[in-house]
Parts: C-alpha cells; structure tokens; sequence
C-alpha cells in the first residue's frame, strides 16, 4: 500500500524506516511547527488486543522517562484515529549499527562513552520499575554533538507492581533479538534489570568487534552457547582492547544473573574507570571527535592512551610496584609497539625477558631475570657518556618489533579494510577463483570463511577453488550458505535479507 500524505494532523514527508511491526515517519506537525518521528503500527498489528496494549505500554513508558539519553514523546493516537501511532521527536545522527558499518568498529574510549551514557538510561528505568528488553546496536542513536539516545521501548516489562507501566504479574512472550538476549529471557524465566546489563554487554562488545559474543549457525547454538556462559575472547578480534574494558563485558555477559553486575550504575562505575584509563575528559567531546573524523579520532585516543600508559609507568617504578609496571608496559607495546620513550623513564632495569625490574635502594647489581636474549637494556644508572653508547647501540640493534604471525588483524573506527579492500585470502595462481557477492532488501556485512570481507556488493573477490561459507549478517538477520566454486569459475551470489534468504535456495 501506498504511504499515507497524512496521519490526523501530521503531514508525511519522508520514509526514515520500514519493518515487520510498520514504519516510521519524518512528519511536520503545523500546530506546533517542529518536525517530529512519526512511528505508525501496520493495519493488521492495529486490530489485534495484544498489539494495541503493547503500543500503549510503550508510549507509557516512555512518557514516563524523562531524560536526555531517551528518546522523547510527543503525543500518540487516541481511541477515534484510524491509524496506531507515536509522535516522538526526530532524532539527528544515526543508530550504532549503520554507524558501525560506515565508520568501522567503535574504538575502546568511545564505546566506553556509549556504554557510560546507556546506564544512566537504564538506571532511570530499572529505577521505574521497567526493564527495556531489546537492548541491540539498531536501538541506540548518536548525533553529530555526541548525545546518546535508547529508543524503541516496544517490547518493554514491568518488574514491579508499582511500575511505570503495567502488566507486571502478567506472563510475556519470549520476545528480543537473538545475540543480545540473555538466557533468563530466552528461557521465560523471571526478568529483572540484570537482563538488560546482559543485552548491553552483548553490545559493547559487538560494537567494538563487530561479532556477537555468543556465536552460533541458528539462534539455537546461540542460546546454548549463552547458557553455558562460552562467549570468544573479544580479543581475538580487536587486540587494543584493554582487560578493564574486557572485565565489564564479562560482568554483564555471565550466564547466571547473580553474577552479573549488580546494577546499571555499577556498571557506570566501571565504566568511568575506563574512560580515565583512556584518557578522556569529556566523553561528549570524545563521541562529538568521533562522529566528525573517526580516523583522526582513532589516531588521537591511540597517542592519549599512550601518554596515560607512560605516566602511569613513571609511577609505579617511583613505587616500585613492580608488577604494575610490567603490566602497562604490556598494555603500552600493543597500543604503541613501536614506542621509543619507555626507556627513557629511569629507575628501572630492562631484564633478559624484557620485563621492568624495579633494582633496590642499594642494588649490588641489577635484578634479572632469565630468559631469550636482552631485547632492552638500560641502566639508570651511570655516567651520561656511557648512557648515550648503550641508547646509540640498542636503537641500532633493536629489531622492530611485530605482531605475532596468528595475531588477528585489529579492527579500528574509521577504518574499513574489509569493507573497501578485498580479504586477505591467500590464493594461488592456479586456483584462482572468483565470488562476486550482492546484497538486497537491506545493508548488511560478508564474512567469507569466518573472515570479514565487510559491505561487498557485486565485487570479484579472489578465493581459492574449491568449497567455502559465505555468510551475510544484516539487522536481524544471519544467512550462510556454503558454496563450491571451480578454478577460474566466477561464481555469483545474491544474498535477499528481506526474504531472510539466498536467491535460489
């Protein structure tokens, strides 16, 4: 059916979006004169019970919660219009997934920010006596100014008798999106605000990596695989993430509630731990840097992140701690492996392994310890002459360090090396093969053989021949196919994430 050019009062101008439960609207509202987020339900939706009360729960709750970091409401229908619909406000910007997908992953210090903003949302919630329950990148927007904004309260619960909304005591359908559901959801059991903090580990860390923790073919393998708490290491996808980044997803990702965090501002807490260990000030500045130039962002919280490490290593040799030291030297080669002032700071002694020593008040000589052949070697004390020879020496001799050959490759915001180049899949001469991929009824990314190609369409990626799984991730929808492709054969494949299918399957 053809778009309405009018809805009571509200004048249609643009389609901002199309799904299953009906579309959302660019509209004008003459009374007030502003633009407005016109969300309708579809005709079918609109005459069933169960719809109509879930519609008017969410207009409800979000009327409810009032704050910056949730989406406003404006009015809703009454009993006498044709049409089911909200008036929210018009949000700038766009939502975390197509951000992801044209800036790159988020870097740690700004999805930090994102997480920091989305508790304060959720704590005005849970404090309402409302859970969200379909926590996911699509739901959450960020603007050019780096405001946050959690939308789609559509599927929302009330977990107490005197919430905002009702419908407390009433059993609910097993409703969410699979990746991001927790396994008290998925099985229908009692809800409370640690199924959000679950929903928004799983998006910290997909938006950092650009995978689902709990990965699976069907969302049967997922469930099983968030039930028995196996989510992959984050960083085997995105090495720069630090282990307290690292530590609050696991405290939202764990498959037992009384595990998890305690609360949304516990995880805020945590969070703000890790925006300082970043660097950052002013986490609205930080998302505005990101949004305007995310590749000149990425450059600068990677030299900001540098500069804390130092300092902190500064410290800790002054306090001799030791291990401490050790551990944001550590941190320190995997944001900057090539950095040259580490053996600038003095009091400390670089060991056989490579490791900071930290040498007593009154060494007789400098603590070592065993292992390969001396990457450094300085000694804070001696005369200046002697320092210059054993510096001049070491830069001479130093190979530049590398990565590990099975490191994978890091994923950085602003950056789309799998998105524009082709993927490093070695191919020899004489097994070339050719898989031009496309995409319809939607945007999505491409994973060829559990590597990421990124937003290929009817572009001649080099494969080996021979058999291979194709797989296209879009917003709520994950196809694979698995093909066999021939040497010198172009093979072509077309990808309907509308139809949730691959055309001629």
């Amino acid at each position: 059916m053809a778009d309405p050019e009018r809805i009571d009062r509200y004048e249609i101008r643009d389609v901002l979006g199309k799904g299953a439960m009906g579309s959302v609207y660019r509209a004008f509202d003459p009374k007030l004169h502003r633009e407005v987020a016109l969300k309708v339900v579809t005709a079918d939706l609109a005459r069933e019970t169960k719809a109509r009360e879930r519609f008017q729960r969410e207009a409800r709750a979000i009327a409810a919660l009032k704050h910056t970091n949730i989406v406003e409401i404006y009015d809703y229908s009454g009993e006498e219009s044709e049409y089911l619909y909200l008036v929210m406000e018009k949000l700038d910007g766009d939502d975390l997934f197509n951000i992801m997908n044209a800036k790159g992953v988020l870097p740690e210090p700004a999805a930090a920010a994102v997480g920091h903003e989305l508790c304060l949302a959720l704590q005005l919630a849970h404090d309402a006596g409302i859970i969200h329950r379909d926590l996911k990148p699509e739901n959450v927007f960020l603007n050019g100014v780096g405001r946050v904004v959690l939308t789609d309260f559509g599927v929302v619960k009330a977990i107490r008798e005197d919430a905002a909304v009702d419908g407390w005591a009433q059993k609910t359908d097993v409703i969410g999106t699979p990746g991001f559901m927790a396994p008290e959801l998925m099985m229908n059991r009692s809800l409370g605000p640690r199924t959000d903090l679950f929903a928004l580990g799983a998006l910290l860390y997909n938006i950092t990596t650009g995978e689902l923790p709990f990965d699976g073919a069907s969302p049967v393998e997922m469930f099983r695989a968030a039930v028995a708490g196996k989510y992959t290491d984050p960083r085997k996808y995105n090495r720069l993430l630090s282990d307290e980044f690292c530590e609050v997803l696991d405290g939202c990702l764990q498959a037992k509630p009384k595990k998890r965090f305690r609360s949304a501002e516990q995880v805020r807490e945590t969070l703000k731990g890790v925006l300082e260990a970043n660097g950052v000030s002013d986490l609205r500045d930080d998302l505005r840097d990101f949004m305007r130039d995310s590749v000149a962002y990425n450059r600068m919280a990677r030299r900001r992140a540098t500069s804390y490490l130092l300092q902190r290593i500064k410290v800790a040799v002054k306090d001799k701690e030791e291990a401490l030291a050790n551990k944001m030297r550590e941190r320190l080669l995997i944001v900057d492996p090539e950095n040259d002032e580490l053996q600038q700071i003095s009091g400390f002694v670089m060991t056989d392994s490579g490791h900071i020593s930290v040498p007593s008040e009154t060494p007789s000589r400098p603590q070592t310890l065993t292992g390969s052949a001396a990457r450094w070697l300085y000694l804070a004390a001696g005369g200046l002459t002697g320092v210059t020879v054993i510096l001049a020496g070491y830069l001479m001799l130093r190979p530049k360090s590398k990565a590990p050959a099975d490191s994978p490759p890091t994923l950085e915001a602003g950056e789309t090396p799998a998105d524009e180049a082709r993927p490093e899949v070695p191919v020899a001469a004489a097994k070339a093969a050719t898989l031009e991929i496309s995409i319809k009824g939607g945007s999505g990314l491409v994973w060829i053989d559990n590597k990421r190609v990124g937003k290929i369409t009817q572009k001649g990626v080099k494969v080996e021949a021979g058999k291979h799984v194709i797989e296209v991730r879009g917003k709520g929808k994950r196809l694979k196919k698995l093909v066999q492709v021939k040497e010198g054969e172009t093979l072509e494949v077309t990808a309907d994430l509308k139809k949730g299918k691959f055309a001629g399957d």
